[in-house]
């Protein structure tokens, strides 16, 4: 019995000895991804690693170093993406441009969104006249959390409702996607049948 014993918490000590340590190779190896994207300017993708790393094991002095580099990327990357959303933005539909851009728009008004730098108007205008009216307008506040599958640029509403927002470099049109919902038990995140929202340039 004393031997069954023995060796139960040997196997059981080397198996968690073995996570352990594959927790502290896979986090260096994750570390080394985003020191590397870092290092070339690719600081989306090294801010996904640096996450991931301290995710890991968030209490290792690795994972420490990991946030903080995370911590520090946050606010680039989320002033580089308002960098290129500021200016005036014409609602195209929920579908892309390219897929329906012969067909001739009846709509009375159009629907536009107005970027600063620190909110988000939205107005209808007149077709004919031009005349603007302000529909409502929402501060920019970023999404701040370390739950799974978070994207650091993520934009939450006054009903607390995620969008994340990606410009075609090609086409340089705006794709606006919602993403999830924050409710008193965390982030919902949204996979299938999300809303989404097409823009065009036109200021």
């Amino acid at each position: 019995m004393k031997n069954f014993t023995f060796l139960f918490l040997f196997l059981f000590s080397f198996q968690s000895w073995s996570q352990s340590d594959q927790k502290t190779w896979l986090q260096k190896n994750k570390y080394d991804s985003a020191i590397s994207y870092f290092d070339k300017n690719e600081f989306d993708a090294a801010a996904d690693f640096f996450l991931f790393a301290y995710k890991i094991k968030p209490e290792s002095e690795l994972g420490k170093i990991s946030k903080n580099k995370f911590d520090s990327l946050k606010p680039v990357i989320r002033k580089k993406l308002i960098d290129k959303l500021v200016g005036t933005w014409k609602m195209n539909g929920n579908i892309p441009s390219w897929s329906h851009k012969n067909i001739q728009s009846n709509k009375l008004d159009n629907e536009l969104m107005i970027v600063d730098s620190d909110k988000i108007s939205y107005y209808l205008q007149n077709s004919t006249t031009k005349e603007m009216k302000l529909v409502k307008t929402e501060e920019i506040v970023f999404y701040d959390s370390f739950e799974k599958n978070n994207h650091i640029t993520e934009i939450m509403t006054s009903d607390k409702q995620l969008w994340s927002y990606y410009i075609d470099e090609y086409s340089k049109n705006l794709r606006a996607i919602n993403t999830g919902k924050i409710t008193n038990k965390g982030k919902t995140k949204i996979d299938l049948d999300n809303d989404e929202i097409y823009y065009i340039r036109i200021d």
